[in-house]
């Protein structure tokens, strides 16, 4: 009796804990996204088209800088502190943190001064050395040699050494971030995340206030950025520091664990993002005279590989460091949430799919109106996007676990796939054929991710996930009955925002109904609810909400 009691207790320790973190996390992202589209939208419209070229061109390379600094270490931060934690292992956890920024950041440094030398090395390489001076496989070398010396002059030496600052920022944040998570501080990350884009925006309009125009005044403010938003995050962990018992070290013995741990899943990362770089490479190799033909497909990509991160990403990170404790506790809760988030990953995502799949064409037409003919690549886009809403909980599951090379293998399959079928596709269909090797190596992919899970620990998939299925459909079909009653889309791309954002709703609340009336409504569907409002200071609402759950739950469940 006393183990039941301590299992339910233990049971709703974990949902409220995790009901909390999801909240926030979703509510803060989806601010988060509308403040990073305005700042993104004030950039292109308020600054100068070669000056904002410059930004974004030095911003990728913040990006490229991060994830080459990263090393894998930020999610070894997330499974290993919990895992320290829990086994009173205070020292290991503090040395294991410590270890991985500071590694990090050494390797940003280096990277930066990579940079800056090749700055250098190359201008002597295209200046001092002549042309034909060592034939014709050396010469070549030379000629692109003299390509990045003319790009890196053209970005300028200061804006790199303010990008590699930003990077050098980013990257450490982007640690402090993990480690939050890894102390279930959600919050704190949370409000750091959107403080961010607030104080982004305020820098950018002090620059067009006081007429700072230039590509660097802008790389200057997202460093301030960055700074001030890292000294948040360390001022926060630094109150959870002082609590925990024994000295802070730096390991090289841990370092390396924690590479070998991380560096699978890095490297699955990496080989997940080259699929869409090779998409878009082979679809310019193979159709290149067609103009515009890259961007087009570029286009629909940003909508596909968004759905998953934006939507499922928060539960996710939420997940992962939770999964971990209850896998060093041995609790039924593994398996129970690997489950349940596998279902709310695909009822979450699915109704932004619909709006996506009935919707196309308009937003298109708004975003990047020279391109709507490619609307129709967003349903050859469905089964990636499906495979990628599944596997999400599984992926964290095997991470949990310890599993990460099987990551990679899911990784390698998804990529050989991919490859082969964009060779043999893309030259007789087009960009379609792009479309449907990114799709059909998903589903391998994610599906041996999925298998893994279950073959090694007896992961199971959540049925319901039809039911959201199902409901998808219904939502798709309601929204194409309704499009002829509330204009065209022509129209809607050129004068109607808000009929597209209300035929939107429609299709999200078609598909809500339709959800319920397929699966039925139990009491752990209104959980989240429940612990909002009892974390909110609502708790004198709950009475009065139960015997509401209670009915809808008799009659539906």
């Amino acid at each position: 009796m006393g183990n039941e009691k301590e299992e339910r207790e233990n049971q709703t320790e974990v949902t409220n804990t995790f009901a909390g973190g999801a909240l926030v996390k979703l509510g803060s992202m989806g601010f988060v996204k509308v403040l990073g589209l305005v700042f993104t939208f004030i950039i292109i419209n308020f600054f100068a088209t070669a000056e904002s070229d410059l930004f974004f061109q030095a911003n990728a390379y913040v990006l490229g800088l991060v994830s080459i600094a990263s090393l894998g270490l930020g999610i070894s931060v997330v499974k290993f502190t919990p895992e320290c934690m829990l086994r009173k292992k205070y020292e290991e956890a503090k040395t294991r943190i410590w270890t991985s920024i500071v590694a990090s950041s050494l390797m940003s440094v280096i990277i930066i001064i990579a940079i800056i030398g090749a700055y250098y090395l190359l201008d002597y390489v295209a200046l001092e050395i002549p042309a034909g001076a060592g034939g014709g496989i050396i010469d070549s070398a030379l000629a692109e040699a003299a390509k990045a010396s003319n790009y890196l002059h053209r970005l300028g030496l200061p804006l790199l050494a303010i990008t590699g600052v930003v990077a050098l920022f980013s990257v450490v944040g982007a640690y402090l971030g993990a480690t939050l998570n890894a102390f279930k501080r959600f919050e704190i990350g949370a409000i750091g995340n959107v403080a961010f884009q607030i104080l982004r925006l305020l820098f950018i309009g002090a620059l067009i206030y006081f007429g700072a125009a230039t590509a660097n005044s802008m790389m200057g403010a997202y460093a301030a950025t960055y700074f001030i938003i890292l000294v948040f995050f360390a001022w926060a962990i630094w109150k959870k520091w002082n609590e925990i018992p024994g000295e802070t070290k730096i390991s090289v013995k841990i370092l390396k664990k924690d590479i070998k741990f991380g560096m699978p899943i890095y490297a699955s990362a990496m080989l997940e993002s080259l699929i869409t770089y090779m998409d878009v490479i082979l679809v310019g190799a193979f159709l290149g005279e067609h103009p515009g033909i890259v961007t087009g497909y570029a286009a629909v990509i940003a909508f596909v590989r968004n759905i998953g991160p934006v939507i499922i990403g928060p539960i996710t990170d939420v997940q992962l460091p939770m999964l971990v404790e209850e896998f060093e506790k041995k609790t039924p809760m593994f398996a129970k949430m690997t489950k349940e988030i596998s279902r709310w990953s695909v009822y979450l995502g699915i109704p932004v799919l619909c709006v996506f799949l009935v919707y196309a064409d308009a937003l298109l037409g708004i975003l990047a109106k020279d391109y709507v003919e490619n609307a129709y690549l967003m349903w050859l886009f469905v089964p990636f996007v499906l495979a990628t809403l599944i596997s999400a909980s599984f992926r964290n599951a095997l991470i949990a676990r310890g599993h990460v090379y099987t990551l990679l293998i899911a990784s390698i399959i998804a990529l050989t796939l991919n490859f082969g079928m964009d060779v043999a596709l893309i030259p007789v269909i087009g960009v379609a054929g792009a479309a449907i090797a990114s799709s059909v190596a998903a589903v391998f992919g994610e599906g041996y991710a999925v298998w893994a899970a279950r073959a090694k620990f007896g992961a199971k998939l959540h049925y319901d996930i039809l039911k959201g299925i199902a409901a998808g459909a219904v939502a798709v079909g309601a929204g194409y009955i309704s499009l002829p009653y509330a204009g065209m889309l022509s129209a809607w791309a050129t004068f109607g925002i808000l009929q597209l954002v209300v035929g939107m709703g429609i299709t999200c609340i078609v598909y809500s109904i339709a959800l319920l009336l397929l699966k039925g409504l139990k009491r752990r569907d209104f959980a989240l609810g429940l612990v909002f409002l009892e974390k909110r200071g609502f708790s004198r609402a709950v009475p009065f909400v139960n015997p509401f759950v209670e009915l809808v739950c008799k009659y539906t469940g």
